[in-house]
């Protein structure tokens, strides 16, 4: 069944438009989902990742085995190659560092998408829906965390280029904003998507307005 976002009447699957308040529905845009083990190229980005982590480790030890050897032996004065060497030692160090943070985090970050989702959306923007059983979450992609769990039942970008969602739990409809967090929770018979900066609220047959910030009136 559809429902529709305007006045929460129940519509057939094939509806173009809504049996009670004749809206019309948007054509669904099919989404493309991937199997979490094959996300974008995470494997790639490891193995780069533990390769750059190998060379720069074996290229610091060496620096630094040559710094103790020429400070430790007969007096010998340090040249400034053996300095350029401390330097780049350092970089290398740093370097190792973060690559290491990055292989741990990659890897944590792979093994819990795994845990919530079964599918991840195929899309190059940043906050991706992940799905399970029938159930639908927001996943950010750059920080590996997740917005929203894997526990409803709709997760709808209001267009291409919005920061704002409309949302779907138990029934219920709720309003969401990547800027600013949740707008509305999910406790309303319907709601429409923002236009001028106010979307339509309606519950138990009373009809309210929302901006942007949340402020309902």
């Amino acid at each position: 069944m559809k429902t529709c976002s305007k006045c929460g009447a129940e519509n057939p699957d094939d509806a173009k438009f809504c049996s009670r308040c004749g809206a019309t529905f948007k054509p669904t845009i099919p989404i493309r989902w991937k199997e979490t083990h094959l996300v974008d190229a995470w494997g790639f980005v490891l193995l780069m990742s533990l390769s750059l982590t190998i060379v720069t480790g074996l290229f610091g030890i060496l620096n630094l085995c040559d710094l103790i050897l020429v400070t430790t032996g007969n007096g010998e004065f340090v040249k400034f190659e053996t300095f350029m060497g401390i330097g780049v030692s350092l970089c290398c160090i740093v370097i190792f560092y973060i690559s290491m943070r990055d292989i741990i985090r990659t890897i944590q970050g792979v093994k819990n998408l795994k845990k919530m989702a079964s599918a991840v959306e195929d899309t190059k923007w940043r906050f991706r829906l992940i799905t399970k059983a029938g159930k639908v979450g927001l996943y950010d992609w750059k920080e590996k965390k997740v917005l929203f769990p894997v526990e409803y039942d709709l997760i709808e970008r209001q267009s291409p280029d919005s920061y704002y969602y409309t949302v779907k739990r138990n029934g219920k409809y709720g309003l969401y904003s990547l800027l600013i967090g949740t707008i509305v929770p999910c406790e309303w018979d319907a709601v429409t998507p923002f236009v001028n900066n106010v979307a339509t609220l309606t519950k138990n047959n009373t009809t309210k307005q929302v901006d942007t910030a949340g402020n309902i009136f």
